[in-house]
């Protein structure tokens, strides 16, 4: 057998499975470096049950610690060890797709498997994007340039264009498409739904599941955006709280999964997650004192989305020719199908019973709640044990709030994306979630 010369490795062994973190503290929030400390040796301590028969690595950013920092998880790390942390560059902005780039090329030379699970955890605005500032809560919070403009080298950086016209910004919008830049977008910026599938259908063509640990991401806009991308998805329409998940199950679950059980084991992630939040040791360290129901989650099959586009999209013609008055009332009516807290979301499969009475809607409404409920469909499995949570699986933005919500606020900035956005493209759903605005 002929020698490996100096500096040549060996390639690395490819396993079933390979799961992938792709972890962010680095925005606004108390004692989120704290907080993924304690999720990362959970992480380790949960990998070790599946070593050697699945790769687990993660990349992480801390807010208080400069630098990006990767691991493949082997087995040898020592749960009261602090996590390893090899920096693998300089500080820089966690939501940048070229951040996220770098991580799955790494992955695939250091991890190559036949089967892809990416885990995402950090704090998310929905349909807005994954792991933004929030800069938007803050009172102070002007009219900065955001995704539909990246600053160039020739440019100048982002706070040049805070005050930029629409002239200007229409101009540097097409630069977008080119992603110049990348790690000079403002920080405020979060991961967009478009750039985080063309990441992934750029390294991977498609991974098997992606699962956030994130807020409000269990939406149409995501799984319409995803399809494609990803087979499954598991999120959440609510506040996921910061610290825990049952990795070691989560794990295990998928580890042992083959392409054809895909779909059931999905089904016991969820179930997973749904047991999860009662735990009492969960419940020690959140501190929190809400029943062990308050977190709802769903798995998604994405093959199911094209079932539920053609409804919606039909919807939405039925609504823009009904008369203004009886879209003021629907409008109304709608709102008391919100499920998403201070998100303004709408809860897709509740929204035939709240248009009810307007029989212009009905039809779709009604084939839409058909298409949500097969159980062959869409929707794996959704669980809370809450009867009345209000919350049935997958949401959809819709301005419930007055335009005072947080996706709203981010959301206004960002009209050329939504439009953007698969599930708009394919249905016309703006003309309903910025309902105030001439579509």
């Amino acid at each position: 057998m002929a020698k490996r010369g100096p500096g040549i490795r060996a390639a690395a062994e490819i396993k079933d499975w390979a799961i992938l973190l792709y972890l962010v503290a680095d925005h606004d929030g108390d004692d989120l470096d704290d907080s993924l400390i304690e999720e990362l040796k959970t992480i380790i301590a949960a990998a070790k049950s599946i070593l050697p028969s699945a790769h687990v690595a993660y990349q992480v950013d801390l807010k208080d610690t400069d630098g990006v920092f990767r691991h493949r998880i082997d087995g040898t790390e020592r749960a009261a060890d602090k996590p390893p942390l090899p920096k693998v560059k300089e500080e820089t902005f966690a939501a940048s797709p070229n951040n996220l780039r770098e991580f799955f090329k790494w992955s695939k030379e250091e991890c190559p498997a036949r089967h892809h699970a990416v885990f995402f955890w950090g704090h998310s605005a929905g349909p807005a994007g994954l792991f933004p500032m929030f800069i938007a809560a803050n009172p102070d919070f002007g009219p900065a340039l955001r995704l539909d403009a990246l600053a160039v080298a020739a440019a100048g950086p982002p706070s040049v264009f805070d005050h930029a016209g629409p002239a200007l910004r229409a101009l540097f919008a097409d630069r977008l498409e080119q992603e110049i830049m990348l790690d000079r977008v403002d920080p405020a910026d979060p991961l967009r739904l478009f750039s985080l599938k063309n990441e992934i259908k750029s390294a991977f063509g498609t991974v098997d599941l992606v699962a956030f640990k994130d807020c409000w991401m269990s939406t149409l806009e995501t799984a319409a955006e995803m399809a494609g991308a990803t087979k499954y998805m598991v999120a959440s329409q609510s506040i996921v709280p910061v610290v825990g998940w049952p990795y070691a199950k989560m794990f295990n679950t998928i580890s042992e999964a083959s392409a054809t059980d895909l779909r059931d084991a999905v089904a016991k992630v969820v179930s997973h997650l749904g047991t999860h939040y009662g735990d009492p040791e969960h419940r020690r360290l959140t501190k929190r004192k809400a029943p062990p129901d308050e977190v709802p989650f769903t798995g998604l099959e994405l093959e199911g989305v094209s079932a539920v586009t053609g409804p919606l999209k039909v919807f939405v013609k039925a609504w823009t020719d009904m008369t203004d008055n009886l879209r003021d009332r629907a409008r109304r009516a709608m709102q008391h199908a919100s499920a998403g807290d201070e998100a303004s979301l709408l809860d897709a499969t509740s929204l035939s019973g709240a248009v009810s009475a307007f029989a212009d809607l009905r039809d779709s409404s009604n084939e839409l709640k058909r298409v949500l409920n097969d159980p062959n469909g869409l929707i794996v499995r959704h669980r809370t044990q809450e009867a009345n949570s209000g919350f049935t699986g997958v949401s959809l933005f819709y301005d419930s709030n007055d335009g005072r919500s947080i996706l709203r606020t981010l959301m206004d900035l960002r009209l050329r994306e939504y439009a953007k956005l698969a599930l708009n493209r394919q249905t016309g759903w703006k003309a309903i979630a910025f309902d105030d605005l001439d579509n």
